[in-house]
């Protein structure tokens, strides 16, 4: 199925780069940006305050309502374990997948040191396509805002694509987003926004395809990693698209709902959805 989400005044003006090219500019400045001392550091500690924070209730609660215990879940963008072990205590099957070597390595050793080597496992990924068997898993985890990751159409489709083939029947996708609808959130205007790097030819290489909600910046949406030096390009999505999207790669959405990180004043939302086995794309 083509997705068609409607366009805003004023988008599509901007000459786009081929997918490919879009997507390894992506996983680089992904890659570099989660590599910065500060926000590795922030990533790979395992033991941040997580768990009992609401943010971390209440993906319990999510967890509980949507996946079978004992379930095998792949969280996509793992970092250095901090839900990995609130799935893991709560005796869930995890598979952690992550574009930075670095990051596998520390949940690797956090997790034998834990003796949880055996309900779980971790691999480094180089885009957004995913080692996993066809129907492998019950549940892929994207939370944490991991939605602020893709950041344009070609992206996300492969993305919700490969959340389809991976899941078995009945099985959900799980996944959170910044929400720019909301009143409460300020974005560039108009809608989207070149880079104000004064490099032209950084600007010149990250005009992605001129989609609403994306803008190419420096620093991190988690507090205190705002003095990041990578620029890269951050997506605040919207409930509707979102759900348009997701349903076009043949996933049926059977929940969204508004939340707030703990530590953040961002408005958010999370979006559910499930693999019907007679449905297709």
């Amino acid at each position: 199925m083509t997705i068609r989400p409607s366009k805003p005044p004023g988008e599509g003006r901007r000459k786009s780069v081929g997918a490919g090219k879009t997507e390894r500019q992506v996983v680089e400045s992904l890659r570099s940006l989660y590599r910065e001392p500060e926000i590795r550091g922030h990533f790979s500690n395992p033991y941040r305050n997580v768990g009992r924070t609401d943010f971390g209730k209440m993906q319990m609660r999510l967890a509980s309502d949507f996946i079978a215990n004992k379930g095998h879940i792949l969280e996509v963008g793992c970092g250095g374990g901090q839900e990995t072990f609130l799935l893991l205590e709560a005796g869930y099957r995890v598979t952690g997948i992550d574009l930075v070597p670095e990051f596998i390595e520390a949940v690797r050793a956090e997790a034998a040191r834990r003796g949880l080597t055996s309900r779980c496992s971790f691999h480094v990924v180089d885009g957004f396509s995913w080692p996993l068997a066809d129907s492998s898993c019950d549940a892929v985890w994207m939370m944490t805002n991991f939605l602020d990751n893709l950041p344009s159409r070609a992206i996300r489709k492969t993305v919700f694509s490969e959340c389809r083939r991976v899941l078995a029947p009945g099985g959900v996708a799980l996944m959170q987003g910044h929400d720019r609808t909301h009143p409460g959130t300020r974005l560039p205007k108009p809608d989207w926004a070149p880079p104000a790097s004064g490099d032209p030819a950084l600007e010149a290489e990250w005009l992605l395809t001129g989609e609403p909600g994306v803008v190419v910046n420096k620093g991190h949406v988690c507090r205190g990693d705002a003095n990041a030096r990578t620029p890269h390009a951050t997506y605040t999505p919207s409930p509707r698209e979102t759900w348009d999207e997701v349903s076009g790669c043949g996933l049926r959405v059977v929940r969204i709902e508004g939340t707030r990180e703990a530590d953040e004043r961002t408005p958010d939302f999370i979006l559910v959805a499930v693999k019907d086995p007679e449905r297709t794309p």
